[in-house]
């Protein structure tokens, strides 16, 4: 229950810091993963990137 005493009695503007910070880190997070991803798909097969990108963008204006 402390916790959330702390939490409530915490101004908007630090709670929208703590709430950015971690949007942040989770970003960084999701982008390194990303990368390692494609960096291993290249390293199995040259044309996977160009392949795969291009399957998402004809999907985009079917709905």
């Amino acid at each position: 229950m402390k916790n959330m005493a702390e939490h409530r009695n915490r101004t908007l503007k630090q709670r929208t810091i703590d709430i950015f910070g971690r949007y942040t880190e989770n970003y960084a997070y999701l982008c390194s993963r990303k990368q390692v991803f494609f960096e291993m798909a290249e390293a199995k097969s040259g044309w996977f990137h160009v392949s795969f990108s291009m399957s998402f963008d004809t999907k985009k204006g079917n709905g």
